[in-house]
């Protein structure tokens, strides 16, 4: 009975500890700012990168010792315009060099994903097909792709910077990490907001970079199933600082964690309000006369058009699926 009465008192100790460590943050919206300036995120508007990389079959998992079973992700494009909350993903799957792990082979497929506000689609062709079934049978793929954007590094800092109940706190990370994440006394500062009925979690670390991301989002099969994405060995195109190979992760309540995609991207692109363009693999390209810190040469042309066509589609699945429209999150 002694021993036990000496170790609850060590428990409670221990708690009350990590509990002091958590400094609640008066001011979030400062600390929003002050990343989104480091993270060259101030002005930006839209976001374009291509990689290469796998990706894998979430929940098939072969054995609880291995991850979910893979396969290669080529000629991997993503357009993201923030403002006006659409996407465009396109990428080539196939088998590759993977081990089927069980599975039959993944044919090889040209995938071509959208999201336009509160529609989400997929394209066979030039054929829109409107996605009006839910994800693992569990959340509407307008959400799914959604959240896929406030997760990326800016995209939570803008959602972030929008909502009314952002929250924060600020603590020293204690012992070892992974990826490279803070570790060994660190100081972190967690932000927490809700976007919808989704709350989302950000990791800013002491140079105001985003490291990590996480939401939740519920799955009548796998339980509550996190959505994770972090951000370590950042770079910087033409002051816009990105990441080239990013390692989203998931896990549920009925499984481990599992890495769900990994892409090593070799191009990226921003525009800014300032129509400044910032190019990977590079010095970025300069209009004659303008000098170093002048105007790039500009993508907007390719995504307006591309932003454009989608908002053209957009109404026609609204036409296509009438009363299918998922709730605006």
């Amino acid at each position: 009975m002694r021993r036990l009465g000496v170790f609850v008192t060590f428990v409670v100790l221990m708690a009350t500890t990590a509990s002091a460590q958590q400094v609640p943050v008066k001011d979030v919206r400062s600390v929003l700012e002050a990343s989104t300036k480091a993270m060259g995120g101030t002005n930006l508007k839209t976001i374009q990168y291509s990689a290469r990389g796998w990706n894998s079959r979430v929940g098939q998992t072969y054995t609880l010792n291995e991850d979910w079973p893979k396969y290669e992700v080529a000629d991997y494009t993503r357009v993201i315009d923030y403002d006006a909350r659409w996407s465009r993903e396109d990428y080539t799957r196939r088998q590759g060099n993977y081990p089927r792990l069980g599975n039959l082979p993944m044919p090889e497929t040209r995938v071509t994903s959208v999201l336009s506000g509160n529609y989400a689609w997929d394209m066979q062709g030039d054929k829109p097909v409107p996605l009006t079934s839910l994800y693992l049978s569990g959340v509407p793929y307008s959400d799914l792709r959604m959240l896929e954007v406030a997760l990326t590094p800016h995209g939570f800092l803008k959602i972030a910077l929008a909502a009314k109940d952002a929250t924060a706190i600020s603590m020293p990370v204690n012992g070892a990490s992974d990826f490279g994440l803070s570790a060994f006394g660190r100081k972190v500062t967690i932000v927490s907001f809700t976007m919808g009925k989704y709350k989302i979690n950000g990791t800013i670390n002491d140079q105001n970079l985003v490291e990590l991301t996480d939401a939740w989002f519920p799955n009548p099969v796998y339980g509550d199933m996190d959505y994770e994405f972090r951000y370590t060995r950042y770079k910087d195109y033409g002051g816009v600082m990105f990441r080239p190979h990013p390692r989203p992760s998931g896990r549920s309540s009925a499984e481990p964690r599992a890495q769900c995609l990994r892409v090593r991207r070799h191009r990226c692109e921003a525009e800014c309000a300032d129509n400044h363009n910032a190019r990977a693999g590079g010095r970025p390209e300069r209009q004659s006369g303008t000098g170093e810190s002048g105007k790039y040469k500009a993508g907007r042309p390719r995504v307006a058009a591309r932003r454009r066509l989608a908002q053209q589609r957009a109404r026609r699945i609204q036409r296509l699926c009438g009363r299918c429209r998922s709730p605006a999150k």
